[in-house]
């Protein structure tokens, strides 16, 4: 089996959503967040947001995709030229800056 990292592109603001069905499934999948303090008229709130708008990555084999897509809020795979998924490398998922705000939030 051979398994490889795929960026989906989600609906927005649907990121922890898709996250958490997609681990309820058993795959793999990383979402990088990042703690930001949000002012309301009447309080304040550290919240956690994805650091990329619309983005989840995945790891999964290529007989998983139809799996994948058919969770609620995903809308594509980040493809190439040649309408395929593209391909991520093992190095781009590994040496994502882990610390945001002096603090790990990131789900790997």
């Amino acid at each position: 089996m051979s398994l490889h990292w795929y960026a989906l592109y989600t609906a927005p603001r649907c990121e922890k959503r898709v996250y958490a069905e997609l681990q309820k499934r058993g795959i793999e999948c990383f979402l990088p967040l990042q703690k930001r303090e949000s002012q309301w008229s009447d309080r304040k709130k550290i919240i956690e947001e994805p650091l990329l708008k619309s983005y989840v990555f995945v790891r999964c084999d290529p007989k998983d995709f139809l799996n994948i897509q058919s969770v609620r809020g995903v809308i594509t795979f980040l493809t190439d030229r040649r309408n395929c998924p593209q391909v991520l490398s093992e190095d781009f998922i590994m040496n994502f800056p882990v610390n945001f705000n002096n603090e790990e939030c990131l789900n790997r």
